[in-house]
């Protein structure tokens, strides 16, 4: 019987720390030793809280031939848990747990540290830990022993933000959504965006913050209102790469230019260097088999990154 499989997006990130005095990127490296043995002798401190999330990285495993470590980010969900359903006849039943038990989403990822540059590549999971996420563990764990002062991180890129701003015309719609976490930063590109923003996310109380505007653009001569919001945005991030990581969706339906001015949608954030991979998950649980994506993970980094 074959087995079933699950599409997964792996995103790409340059990892930059800033080291303090005396330190230097063996030592950076060093830490995931101390964090492997801090999994190996169940260690309270192995746990990092990043607000309401349970932070965990484990199942370290390290390739000293390819210079790459691998592993698992987790974050563990302990207080309320969801229900299972069977969809045939509505009956719900509890996922039931000991005291000690929870809930995990799981990112996998791979770090290479070739030549001494630092490529992170990161299991998107819309459920589970994000990149800010494993920067924010690192560095907690990196402060404890004077490493370094902070962790920078952007998203590689293959850059057409630039002739987007030629090719938009007339807007026809713009979605965007943000994570919860990130909506203040969108106060660094527009102060109205965040005011709506903010105001959605105070009332709904939502994980993701979702803004879709809608034009009746053949109405209208031209939008130049949205079209300065959507071009400030493009600035920015063409600036600081790293901005991209502040929207998880960001799409504009406008005329093309280049096309004799057909609607088209531009994926604003689609210009990052990404994988798209088919990994195998186990048949009840249907969790994710962390051979098989770990396995095509480290290919696709070799494909991209050599």
């Amino acid at each position: 019987m074959a087995s079933k499989k699950v599409k997964r997006t792996i995103n790409y990130f340059n990892i930059v720390p800033l080291f303090n005095d005396g330190q230097e990127l063996s030592d950076f490296i060093d830490i995931f030793s101390t964090i492997n043995n801090l999994s190996n002798t169940k260690d309270k401190d192995r746990f990092v809280i990043n607000k309401e999330k349970r932070l965990y990285i484990t199942n370290l495993s390290f390739n000293e031939n390819q210079k790459r470590i691998s592993g698992k980010l987790l974050n563990i969900r302990m207080d309320s848990f969801p229900e299972l359903m069977n969809t045939s006849d509505d009956k719900i039943r509890d996922i039931e747990a000991a005291d000690d038990e929870g809930i995990i989403e799981t990112a996998h990822f791979i770090l290479s540290y070739l030549n001494d540059s630092l490529v992170l590549s990161f299991e998107f999971n819309q459920f589970g830990p994000r990149i800010s996420d494993f920067i924010y563990y690192l560095e907690n764990i990196s402060y404890r022993f004077d490493v370094l002062t902070k962790i920078e991180y952007q998203p590689f890129v293959r850059d057409e933000l630039d002739s987007y701003k030629k090719r938009i015309k007339r807007v026809s719609s713009v979605i965007a959504k943000v994570h919860k976490d990130d909506v203040r930063r969108i106060n660094e590109f527009d102060s109205e965006l965040f005011d709506a923003f903010e105001t959605a996310e105070r009332i709904s109380d939502a994980e993701y913050v979702t803004l879709q505007l809608n034009y009746d653009y053949r109405q209208l001569s031209d939008t130049p209102k949205i079209k300065d919001k959507i071009f400030n945005i493009i600035d920015s991030v063409r600036r600081d790469k790293s901005l991209l990581n502040v929207f998880s969706s960001l799409k504009v339906k406008a005329e093309d230019e280049q096309t004799a001015n057909r609607i088209k949608d531009f994926d604003l954030l689609n210009i990052w260097v990404k994988s798209r991979i088919n990994v195998e998950k186990k048949e009840k649980s249907r969790v994710i088999i962390s051979s098989d994506i770990l396995l095509k993970m480290n290919q696709e980094l070799t494909k991209e990154f050599k």
